[in-house]
């Protein structure tokens, strides 16, 4: 499955401060270069993040990537990933 690799790679880019996980606003910036608005990224982040802990770590990410690209129901989380399509 490519989701965990895509999810490292997206946090390796995306993580300004280095703490190996995605803030609001990094996943924000992350979200707005696929075409999501601030409020779309905001709603998805809360929806990707499981635990509720204020941050996206690779698991969840890779998660909500693999819902975005194979699920079948609308109102999976991933399916707000980078946006509604």
């Amino acid at each position: 499955m490519l989701a965990p690799y895509a999810a490292h790679s997206l946090v390796q880019v995306a993580d300004r401060d280095g703490n190996g996980v995605l803030d609001p606003a990094e996943y924000a910036r992350l979200a707005a270069a696929y075409g999501a608005s601030t409020q779309q990224a905001a709603q998805a982040f809360a929806q990707l993040d499981l635990d509720r802990n204020g941050v996206l770590d690779t698991a969840e990410l890779a998660q909500g990537i693999s819902q975005f690209f194979t699920s079948p129901d609308p109102s999976a989380p991933g399916n707000l990933a980078f946006g509604r399509l």
